[in-house]
């Protein structure tokens, strides 16, 4: 993939990061009405939202809280308490999202709450796509 699955989401400024090419996450003292995802975490209020071109520059720092990176196809960032995951994708292959809820509620199998999911063209290059699972704690 290019870029990399690993640098998905880079750090942009403090308590500022861009989720592929189309969403930031922030920290915010009100969280926008055009938010797609808020939670708190420690007092701090984090936010997704779409991201303006103008954002998308500063620190660019991918391994910034990033905690696993499984080769070309999979890498996990924790920030605020959530777990932020961008995989590759094709067009009418199951989304990881849709495993969780289906196993969620056919089996009591503590499962992780999907929080957010985007399968927009976060990068594209011919029909590989990724897509965000933005997971928070595991629930019973």
């Amino acid at each position: 993939m290019d870029p990399r699955i690993e640098d998905s989401v880079t750090c942009i400024g403090p308590d500022r990061w861009l989720l592929g090419s189309l969403y930031i996450c922030e920290v915010v003292s009100v969280p926008s009405d055009a938010a797609v995802a808020i939670w708190e975490e420690n007092g701090k209020t984090y936010c997704i939202r779409t991201s303006s071109g103008d954002e998308r520059r500063g620190l660019n720092d991918s391994a910034a809280n990033r905690i696993h990176h499984a080769g070309t196809s999979a890498a996990v960032w924790n920030i605020g308490g959530m777990y932020i995951k961008v995989k590759a994708w094709r067009q009418n292959m199951q989304l990881e999202s849709d495993t969780i809820r289906f196993v969620k509620r056919m089996s009591s199998v503590p499962t992780p709450e999907v929080v957010w999911m985007s399968a927009s063209a976060l990068h594209m290059r011919h029909a590989l796509t990724s897509y965000v699972n933005i997971i928070g704690h595991f629930v019973d």
